[in-house]
């Protein structure tokens, strides 16, 4: 049987990361606000901290709804109103993409973790469009 990690060890990591990453970026905010670039790099790295509420959350409860990732956004997005006001804005962009990124992932570690279990062949679409046959 394949088993999924720990609940405890992905609540305790993800919270270990989420405290260290913000520390980083609060400690590195004159640095990130000094080139575009760097602005850029600031909401990415906030987006960092969606990633890791996410995954808190999503190791304490069984499903993430909508509010919980919308209050995961709030939070990112929170801290980054002190590196800029464009952290902001690519924060929700990049936290967008990786919550896309997540679902999708997801859904495709379930379905082979559950067809392993059960013993059946799962058939699915890869992000082409085509089928695609997994083991």
């Amino acid at each position: 049987m394949i088993g999924l990690p720990k609940k405890e060890s992905s609540v305790y990591l993800a919270a270990f990361l989420f405290v260290i990453t913000l520390s980083g970026l609060q400690l590195s905010a004159e640095k990130l606000r000094e080139s575009p670039r760097l602005i850029v790099l600031g909401g990415f790295i906030s987006s960092l901290l969606f990633f890791f509420a996410v995954v808190f959350l999503g190791s304490i409860k069984k499903e993430i709804k909508w509010l919980d990732a919308g209050l995961c956004l709030l939070v990112a997005c929170a801290c980054a109103i002190p590196v800029h006001r464009i952290c902001v804005t690519t924060c929700m962009l990049f936290s967008a993409a990786m919550l896309f990124y997540l679902n999708f992932m997801s859904s495709r570690i379930m379905a082979k973790v559950s067809a392993y279990n059960t013993g059946k062949r799962v058939e699915s679409k890869s992000p082409r469009g085509r089928s695609v046959k997994q083991d």
